[in-house]
Parts: C-alpha cells; sequence; structure tokens
C-alpha cells in the first residue's frame, strides 16, 4: 500500500502545481516561482498568488473532506449509495447562504461561510434527531436515508422561495449552489479547518469500530462496540467534514459518493486502509476536476459541482443497476 499512498501524493503535488500555472493564462514556473516566493506586485503575482493559490490549497482540503465524509455516511448507513448531501447537508446551507444573502444582505464572504457551515450542522442534527425518534433510541438507516431526500427537497423549495423575493441575487446564489473553487479566499481556513480537523480526528480515531459496524449490528455489539454512541461521534464527523467543506467551495455533489468506491478498489473495505485512501484519491479528484473546469469550455470556465454531477450520475445509475442485479440474483 506503502506505493499507492506515495503515488498518490506525488500526484497530487503534481495537480497542485497544474493548478497554479493553467486557466485562461498559462503561467511559466518561473512566474509561479516567483509570485509564491518574491511577490512583487505584478498583475501575474497577484493573479497567481491571490486567486490560484487559495484554489490549489482548498480544493485538496474539500475534496479529501467530502471523500471521508462518503466512507463515513456509507458504512453509516449500510448503503453504497448514500453520500453526504443525503443527510440534507447541502440543501441547509444553501438555505443559510440565501437567507443571509437576500433577506439579511450580507455579502462578505466570511460572513456567508459561516452561515453556511451552520446551516449544514443545524440540517444534519435535525435529521439526526428524527433518525433516532420513536425508534426505540435506535438509529434507523432506512429512516435516515428518506428523512434525508424529504428535508433536502423541502429546503430546496424553501430555497426557491426566497429567491423569488430578490431576482437580482439568483446569479450570485446559483453560481454558488454550483459549488466552485473560483475566487475563494485562504482566510477562510481559519474557520472551516476547526471543524474539518476534528471530523477527520474522530473519523480516524474508531477504524476498527467502522469495520464491525459495517458488517452487523449483532456482531459489533459481541465485539463490545457502543453502536449508538459510536454512530453519534461518526454523526458528528460528517456533519463536521461536509459542512466545513460546503462553507469553503458551496455544495459539489456525488465526489462523496464516488471516491469511497474507487478507495475500496484499490485497498478494500478496511477502513484503517480505506479512509487515508479516499483522502487522498478525494484531493486529487478534486484538484483534477478544478483544473479541467477551468479548460473544458476555454476561455470560460464551468464550476466543479457541475462536472462532478455530470461523472457522478452516470456512475450513480451505474451503482443502482449493479445494486438491482445484486438483490435478483441473490433472491
Amino acid at each position: 500500500m506503502g506505493k499507492l499512498f506515495y503515488s498518490l501524493i506525488f500526484l497530487i503535488i503534481v495537480a497542485m502545481l497544474a493548478s497554479l500555472h493553467f486557466g485562461v493564462t498559462l503561467y511559466s514556473p518561473s512566474q509561479v516561482f516567483d509570485a509564491l516566493f518574491h511577490f512583487g506586485g505584478s498583475n501575474a503575482d497577484s493573479a497567481i498568488y491571490d486567486y490560484r493559490l487559495p484554489r490549489a490549497v482548498i480544493a485538496p482540503i474539500v475534496g479529501a473532506s467530502l471523500a471521508i465524509a462518503g466512507v463515513l455516511i456509507q458504512t453509516l448507513t449500510r448503503n453504497p449509495l448514500a453520500s453526504p448531501g443525503l443527510l440534507g447537508i447541502n440543501s441547509g446551507a444553501a438555505v443559510a447562504v440565501a437567507i443571509a444573502m437576500i433577506l439579511m444582505g450580507i455579502t462578505n464572504q466570511l460572513y456567508v461561510a459561516l452561515f453556511s457551515i451552520s446551516g449544514a450542522i443545524i440540517s444534519c442534527t435535525v435529521i439526526f434527531i428524527i433518525g433516532f425518534a420513536g425508534n426505540r433510541g435506535q438509529m434507523s438507516s432506512a429512516r435516515i436515508i428518506l428523512v434525508g431526500f424529504t428535508f433536502s427537497a423541502l429546503l430546496y423549495s424553501f430555497i426557491e422561495l426566497i429567491m423569488v423575493m430578490d431576482e437580482e441575487t439568483i446569479s450570485t446564489i446559483l453560481i454558488w449552489l454550483s459549488g466552485s473553487f473560483t475566487n475563494k479566499r485562504l482566510d477562510l481556513l481559519w474557520v472551516a479547518l476547526p471543524p474539518i480537523v476534528i471530523g477527520l480526528g474522530i473519523a480516524f480515531f474508531f477504524p476498527r469500530h467502522l469495520d464491525a459496524i459495517m458488517v452487523d449490528d449483532e456482531m459489533a455489539k459481541s465485539l463490545g462496540v457502543p453502536i449508538n454512541r459510536i454512530r453519534i461521534f461518526i454523526f458528528i464527523a460528517i456533519s463536521l467534514l461536509s459542512g466545513g467543506s460546503v462553507m469553503l467551495a458551496g455544495p459539489i455533489g456525488f465526489l462523496g459518493l464516488i471516491v469511497p468506491h474507487i478507495a475500496r478498489r484499490f485497498v478494500g473495505s478496511e477502513h484503517k486502509l480505506l479512509l487515508p485512501t479516499a483522502a487522498l484519491f478525494g484531493a486529487l479528484f478534486a484538484l483534477i476536476a478544478d483544473v479541467t473546469c477551468r479548460l473544458l469550455m476555454y476561455p470560460a470556465e464551468i464550476p466543479v459541482g457541475i462536472l462532478t454531477a455530470l461523472i457522478g450520475v452516470p456512475y450513480f445509475i451505474y451503482l443502482i443497476s449493479r445494486t438491482v442485479k445484486s438483490g435478483v440474483s441473490n433472491a
């Protein structure tokens, strides 16, 4: 596995360098070096340092966070079709941003980001409480999924209602809802990193517990795993990781669905290996997607969320068909 990890780290570094060089304007290695280490205030220096460097740093953080959140939610629900957006995280964050920008007139990027992570965490908390309610204190995976879908649809309807109230802000909201690393500031990391780091810490603290929960509740109990307590911690980790990611880049769909499956093909389902592998693949995936979005419709740029959706929807359909065939064959 060491070769795989080193290869992924090398590819991530290459992708970060590509992120600094490629775009509407192609910058040479010397220009990138000068901008990073001998900032002179030229247009090239400003473009690289103020716009491309944040993207090269934020993209892998978001990709890794969403990938690990995807692993956790698929393990928690034992559902290969689950993803972070399933828990209403994207819709909760989007409602909070719509309220901040349209109803409250807030335009400061940092304050909008704070609203987004708050909305994501509140949304997850509500769904988590409903998932436990009326089920004898036990979490129902099926109930979580159904509540997540329903709650997300309700919240997105509320977003549309808010947008109608101020048509001038619709374009800004739509761009944010698409998910993008464009025009992000590095100082957002000071707010987003603490929840992300806490979420990562929780995830990597329970790999053996996750292995047990993924198989069967009875087996987990026989091994002395406090299932409901662990599920609470994992749910918190998913909320923090996804909320922090939404705060940095808006809702980027399907990344948390696709990457865990890619990682499992290389290292299997043992979480001790799966979690770091998914994080590296997620970071690489986000960087490649970001660079591709700059070049795909050159000189225009499309949001990353649109590209991940174009890739994710066919893959989601493939997963559904494979799941259905597996169920038929088992029957």
